[in-house]
């Protein structure tokens, strides 16, 4: 009975191979395995119900059951295998042994299966973000499409393979822009990122860096673009890193330009975002990829490239005054490499250059523009005030005047050119050199331009005014000469000859204002009125005690050159009167004008002794011809013209012809003393004096006979 049953089941097993072949793994049906299953546990079954039999060991009914199923088991083997070929389970694709040993069924579990999804399907799961899985299974529908390719199946129908490779390639593009908006997510993200997506990207990033390709390059080029090669995304990667470190950066807000602070503002910003950006990376990023990525210095380097473009592209594009400028290179040479910035402890990135060598001299030379343009609105500034004090008659306070420390021309000035050397230094040594000669530059032409006003302003007034600004200018610019004075450079040298032509047009300038005002009182002097009064006189007397009197608080080397060239005028002025030939002096008028000569040398002596004339050449000049008018005898006359041409060499025949011309002598007198005069000028030649004073006196008439 046993043995029909078994061989029932067993004519069955043809049956049974024929329902397992409908559940074959192709169908994906619940049914795989089904048969060998319940052969399986039919086996088992019988094996137990011949143990319960008791029979002995050695009888023959035992012996034959053995032997039938062992033959009953070495046909099932066959069969299974027969079985398993024909639904080629053992295929690299799908494999699952089930075994017999001693009667026991014995499961090799498989491997885990890659799916073959539709593009939707996979199209669909990468919205999901289950991109390992998609990532699988777009893998698996490049290589069976390559393999169908090289198997020839699509030389008849190129165009269906370009748009299943097209396909392919899509799904792969979809993927890698989910990768890149979750990098840039990872970043960006105020709350808890999802880590494990990160490492999902890394993953398929390693995977796809390791595929071996069904295809050699050349085929793949020939075949499709892009399908069956390598995509490169390591160096993708590389590339959201750095496209989202410059999103980030053109994220921070930058107000107008109108506002004054806009560029502090965003700089400002700009510092503080990108720290806390690079500190996330560090604290939360970094421990998610591989070393090799260097995802920190990646993300570094993103950044200073990032802000690179930035600078050059966004800000500089932009008119930028001083000071933004200033704030600019500050921010890049000084504050960009700071503890506060990529010397951030955490950071501690600063050997970066934020700019290359060839920009970051545009823009220091930007910035010399810039100061420049700045200094001279600064000191166009200080001369449209001057004017205006000029205008409304402000008379400087005396202080001023007396401490040239406070002199406020020289204080702005070096105060102004002082900070921007410093501040330039502070910004970068080697702008140091290029600012003070700058600053320089600008003085020159500072100079000229305030001279020119001044000069043009008080063209003919002699006043307590004019004198006070005067003296206050010449001492600002001779303090101010010191700072050129130090450099031999072009600039500085430029400096120091515009300080001096100034203070020589200043000079000049009181001079012809001077002699201007005076001129007309001095025309009345030597004349028959002036022996009747001296309202001519005290009225230059006057001026040069009320108006001349602040020359005293000049400082040297001008101090003493001008209050001498004072005291020359004075006395060239008067002794010019008495060389015109105005008038002869009857011997009733000469005492008088001798006495007249005499108090008006001893006044104007005085005037200029107070100012602190060191001429002392020039005080006797006046009492000299004073006395000779006075006298009579001829011998008299001839020691005093000895004295006279010993103390004044350069005086000549015609200046004595003038003097006599005035003492109104006869004429054989005069002759007698003019060759006296010639005679000592042949025996006692003197050289050319050091100190001049009647060569410099023209006389109206010339005499050449007597």
């Amino acid at each position: 009975m046993e043995e029909k049953d078994l061989n029932l089941d067993f004519s069955n097993n043809k049956r049974s191979s024929q329902i397992s072949t409908l559940d074959s793994p192709d169908d994906g049906s619940p049914g795989k395995g089904t048969f060998l299953k319940s052969l399986s546990f039919r086996l088992s079954k019988r094996n137990s119900k011949k143990k319960d039999t008791q029979e002995e060991p050695g009888s023959p009914e035992k012996k034959e059951t053995t032997d039938l199923q062992h033959v009953i088991g070495n046909k099932l083997r066959n069969s299974f295998r027969s079985s398993r070929k024909k639904l080629d389970i053992n295929s690299s694709d799908n494999k699952c042994d089930n075994m017999f040993v001693n009667g026991e069924t014995l499961r090799e579990e498989p491997p885990q299966e890659k799916e073959i999804l539709s593009v939707m399907e996979i199209n669909e799961i990468i919205t999901q973000n289950q991109l390992e899985r998609a990532f699988g299974s777009i893998q698996v529908m490049e290589d069976n499409l390559l393999k169908e390719y090289k198997k020839g199946i699509y030389k008849s129908n190129e165009s269906e393979y370009k748009r299943k490779a097209k396909d392919v390639d899509m799904l792969y593009d979809k993927l890698f822009k989910q990768m890149t908006s979750i990098v840039k997510n990872s970043l960006v993200q105020e709350d808890q990122m999802d880590e494990q997506m990160v490492r999902s990207v890394v993953h398929i990033i390693d995977e796809e860096s390791k595929k071996n390709r069904k295809l050699s390059v050349e085929e793949a080029k020939l075949v499709s673009p892009s399908l069956g090669i390598p995509r490169k995304w390591k160096t993708l990667w590389k590339g959201v890193i750095k496209e989202n470190a410059m999103e980030r950066v053109r994220s921070v807000p930058m107000a107008s330009t109108t506002e004054r602070r806009w560029l502090a503002d965003h700089l400002e910003l700009l510092n503080r975002n990108i720290v806390q950006d690079l500190l996330k990376v560090k604290n939360s990023l970094k421990p998610l990829y591989p070393d090799e990525y260097d995802v920190f210095g990646t993300y570094v380097r993103s950044f200073n490239d990032s802000l690179s473009s930035h600078i050059t592209g966004e800000i500089l594009s932009k008119s930028l005054t001083f000071s933004q400028m200033h704030g600019l290179l500050d921010w890049v040479l000084n504050i960009y490499i700071s503890d506060s910035f990529m010397g951030h402890p955490d950071i501690n990135v600063t050997k970066l250059s934020l700019l290359d060598d060839e920009c970051i001299q545009r823009l220091k030379s930007d910035y010399q523009s810039e100061l420049q343009e700045t200094l001279k609105m600064y000191l166009n500034n200080i001369v449209k005030e001057e004017t205006k004090q000029w205008n409304e008659n402000d008379e400087p306070i005396q202080q001023m005047l007396q401490n040239t420390s406070y002199c406020h021309i020289y204080i702005d000035i070096e105060e102004m050119t002082g900070n921007h050397i410093r501040e330039s230094a502070k910004l970068s040594k080697d702008l140091e050199t290029p600012t003070f000669h700058v600053c320089m530059g600008e003085l020159s032409t500072f100079t000229e331009r305030l001279v020119s006003e001044f000069t043009s302003f008080f063209s003919g007034s002699f006043t307590g005014l004019f004198v006070q600004y005067l003296v206050i200018y010449v001492n600002s610019f001779l303090k101010l000469r010191n700072n050129p004075n130090q450099s031999d450079a072009e600039p500085c040298t430029q400096a120091v000859t515009s300080i001096d032509n100034a203070n020589d047009t200043l000079k000049k300038h009181f001079f012809k204002v001077f002699s201007s005002y005076t001129l007309p009182y001095f025309k009345k002097l030597i004349t028959k009125k002036w022996l009747s009064q001296r309202t001519d006189f005290n009225a230059i007397i006057k001026s040069t005690k009320e108006q001349c009197q602040y020359l005293k608080y000049l400082i040297a080397p001008l101090d003493k050159e001008f209050v001498n060239d004072v005291h020359k005028h004075l006395v060239k002025g008067y002794l010019t009167e008495i060389m015109k030939r105005k008038m002869s002096l009857t011997m009733s008028q000469r005492k008088k004008a001798s006495q007249i000569m005499n108090q008006e040398g001893t006044d104007l002596n005085s005037a200029v002794q107070d100012l602190g004339s060191a001429h002392e050449y020039l005080f006797s000049a006046i009492h000299c011809i004073a006395e000779i008018i006075c006298l009579r005898k001829r011998e008299e006359i001839q020691s005093k013209l000895d004295i006279l041409y010993q103390t004044y060499p350069d005086i000549s025949d015609e200046h004595i012809f003038s003097i006599f011309h005035l003492q109104g002598i006869r004429r054989s007198k005069k002759t007698l003393l003019m060759n006296y005069f010639r005679g000592l000028q042949r025996m006692e030649p003197h050289p050319p004096p050091n100190q001049t004073l009647f060569s410099e006196i023209e006389n109206s008439t010339r005499t050449t006979c007597f």
